[in-house]
């Protein structure tokens, strides 16, 4: 028999989803990454943007209550102090290490006296930092995590689903690196275990933050962390 999970159960069927990632890696992919790569913001927000618009024609043409898509739900309060917790602990991360640099004495070794040399990209302006922490969290969560990791954990069994959700979050970045791998593998399983979006996306906005940190603030600890990117 076909594994049904009840407590995952979605509204939106099985083949809406698979619809909407076909559309995504085979049309808006190389769209943007092949004809539309120039002016720079279109690569930036058009992924963005197809989830989000995807969210509202799903809203559009079933019958969604937020919940389905792991807004609310029971345990609220205990759902936002576990998303809570991780996401501070993450952010607060970096400044404990460097001080940790500091105190070892490692900051005067060559791997990091000369790391403030090392280019920290772009200029971010104060929109950029609110669509990197707010904007992206969102809009990716309730996307890849309740609406595509809910409709695998309804089809499949749960570490099965777990594992294709983990895949699908990674690849829908177009971005093969172990950082993104780990923010999708511990935000699905915030929600498998919580049935609630706010662990997850409380854990990306701290992920969100520590990565900005990262570049703009603390890049010699890019060194330690060079192998999540």
């Amino acid at each position: 028999m076909p594994f049904k999970n009840k407590i995952f159960g979605v509204p939106w069927g099985f083949k809406f989803p698979v619809f909407v990632l076909l559309g995504y890696f085979f049309a808006v992919f190389p769209a943007v990454h092949f004809l539309f790569r120039d002016p720079p913001w279109v690569p930036k927000y058009a992924y963005q943007l197809y989830f989000f618009l995807a969210l509202l024609l799903i809203g559009a043409t079933q019958k969604i209550s937020p919940g389905d898509l792991g807004f609310g739900g029971k345990n609220v309060k205990r759902n936002l102090l576990i998303g809570g917790v991780l996401g501070i602990s993450v952010a607060c991360a970096l400044p404990f290490i460097d001080w940790l640099v500091d105190a070892t004495r490692l900051s005067s070794q060559e791997l990091f006296s000369q790391a403030a040399n090392r280019p920290v990209g772009d200029p971010l302006g104060f929109l950029d930092v609110v669509y990197l922490i707010l904007v992206v969290p969102v809009i990716q969560q309730f996307f890849l995590t309740g609406f595509i990791s809910r409709t695998l954990l309804a089809k499949f069994e749960p570490l099965n689903a777990i594992c294709i959700s983990t895949l699908i979050f990674t690849l829908a970045h177009f971005n093969f690196h172990l950082g993104t791998l780990l923010l999708g593998a511990i935000s699905v399983c915030l929600f498998y275990a919580t049935k609630s979006i706010y662990p997850s996306l409380l854990f990306h906005m701290g992920c969100a933050v520590s990565w900005i940190l990262l570049i703009k603030v603390y890049p010699r600890l890019i060194t330690i962390f060079i192998f999540l990117f």
